[in-house]
C-alpha cells in the first residue's frame, strides 16, 4: 500500500515539474472577417472559429457561442503585466511558423503591402530568436497580384511546466495586491 502512495507522489511530481509542449494554431482572414484558433497538448482540446464585431471577438465553438470583450480595466492590465514578467523566462518557444497571403489587384500596392508586412514579421521573429536561440522561426509569405486578399496564420509550439505556470500566477496575484495596497496608502496620505 505504501509503494502505491509513493508511486502516486512520484507521478504527481513528474506531472508538475516536466514541461509540456503545447501547440497553438491561429489563422485569420481580414477580408472575410473569419478565423480559427486551436490549442492542443497531445490532441486539440480547444478549437473555435472567431469573428470580430467592433471591440468584441465572437468565439464559435461546437458547444456554444461566446462573446469575449476586449475592453480591459487597469487591474487586469497590472495582473497581466506581472504575470508576463514572472513567466517570461520560464516559457520555452520551440517552433513558430508564420504564413501570410496578401494581395491586391494593383501589383504595386500588393508588393508594397506584402513587403512591409514581411519586414514587420521578420523583425518580430528576429527578436524572438535573440530571446530563444534554440527555437525554430520560419516565415512563409505569399503575394497575390490578381485579387484583394489579406490572411495570416501562425503555428507555435511552446513548452512550459505546470509548476512554473502556478508559481507565476501566484506571484502575479501577490504583486498585484501589493501594488493595490501601495496605491491605497498613497491615497490615504
Amino acid at each position: 500500500m505504501e509503494s502505491l502512495y509513493l508511486l502516486f507522489v512520484l507521478f504527481f511530481t513528474v506531472l508538475l515539474v516536466f514541461p509540456f509542449t503545447f501547440t497553438l494554431k491561429f489563422a485569420y482572414d481580414v477580408k472575410n472577417n473569419c478565423g480559427a484558433v486551436s490549442l492542443g497538448l497531445f490532441f486539440n482540446f480547444f478549437v473555435a472559429k472567431l469573428k470580430r464585431k467592433g471591440t468584441e471577438i465572437l468565439l464559435i465553438t461546437q458547444k456554444r457561442n461566446t462573446n469575449v470583450n476586449l475592453e480591459v480595466g487597469e487591474k487586469q492590465l497590472k495582473f497581466v503585466k506581472h504575470f508576463k514578467e514572472e513567466i517570461q523566462n520560464k516559457v520555452k518557444i520551440r517552433k513558430v511558423n508564420v504564413y501570410s497571403k496578401l494581395g491586391s489587384e494593383n501589383p504595386f500596392v500588393a508588393s508594397m503591402f506584402s513587403s512591409t508586412f514581411s519586414i514587420a514579421v521578420s523583425i518580430f521573429l528576429s527578436r524572438l530568436k535573440i530571446k530563444q536561440p534554440t527555437g525554430s522561426f520560419v516565415y512563409r509569405p505569399t503575394t497575390i497580384f490578381s485579387e484583394g486578399f489579406c490572411a495570416a496564420a501562425v503555428t507555435a509550439k511552446v513548452a512550459v511546466s505546470l509548476f512554473d505556470v502556478l508559481f507565476s500566477f501566484i506571484m502575479a496575484v501577490l504583486k498585484t495586491r501589493k501594488d493595490r495596497k501601495q496605491e491605497e496608502s498613497f491615497k490615504n496620505v
